[in-house]
């Protein structure tokens, strides 16, 4: 029977512990025995659990190749009901397949139009996860490579389900960053409930040119 991931992984932390025994000198490595079941290692338990994993693993990775073609073609074919489709059954798979998305993001140099509103729609998917998995690697995508895969980071960060441990990131991007991803980090700043917004936002508004102000005021609403 295959567990759902999040089962395995607890299996995985649980295992991996230390384990008490009433034997003062007993030491990790004894051999556990199940009803009926003949005796084990936790090495072999360790093993079988990761190789299930895995297995889980690659089947939502297929699961999620095809709903992000679905999301590209629905883009190039002008149909929004089908994307809107696809990002419900994409958030329908669980919080497990934040980690395979986080490439998507990143649209690349010079993308297509179905390859740049796929990113979006992943930016989307992963708001509404609210993977806790992902805050250091989102961090990471939004300190380099293209602005628009930064940008992209950025907005998932935003929602992050643990604002403490992002936050400091976010504001070092903040305050090297320049133009949209500037913008993108005050926003998420913002989201996050960045204590020290106000001098955050007194100090954008004193360089940000005049045209840009309308559309800083619209994201901060």
């Amino acid at each position: 029977m295959q567990l759902p991931l999040r089962h395995v992984i607890l299996v995985l932390a649980g295992l991996a512990a230390p384990v008490l025994t009433h034997d003062a000198g007993a030491r990790p490595g004894f051999r556990a025995q199940g009803d009926g079941d003949p005796e084990r290692s936790l090495e072999d338990l360790l093993r079988q659990a990761r190789a299930e994993r895995d297995q889980i693993l690659s089947k939502l990775r297929a699961n999620v190749e095809v709903i992000l073609g679905q999301m590209e073609s629905a883009t190039v074919r002008v149909r929004p009901e089908e994307a809107l489709k696809s990002r419900k059954q994409m958030v329908a798979l669980g919080p497990e397949i934040a980690p395979l998305l986080l490439t998507s993001l990143r649209p690349g140099p010079d993308p297509s139009r179905g390859e740049r509103f796929r990113a979006m729609e992943v930016v989307q998917v992963l708001r509404e996860l609210r993977s806790p998995s992902i805050g250091m690697q989102l961090l990471a995508s939004s300190q380099r490579g293209e602005a628009e895969g930064r940008v992209n980071a950025l907005r998932v960060l935003a929602t992050d389900p643990n604002p403490e441990r992002v936050m400091d990131g976010v504001r070092t991007v903040h305050a090297e960053a320049q133009a949209g991803v500037r913008t993108a980090a005050l926003l998420a700043l913002a989201q996050l409930g960045s204590p020290d917004l106000s001098e955050l936002l007194a100090a954008d508004f004193a360089q940000v040119e005049i045209v840009h102000i309308g559309s800083l005021l619209k994201g901060l609403a």
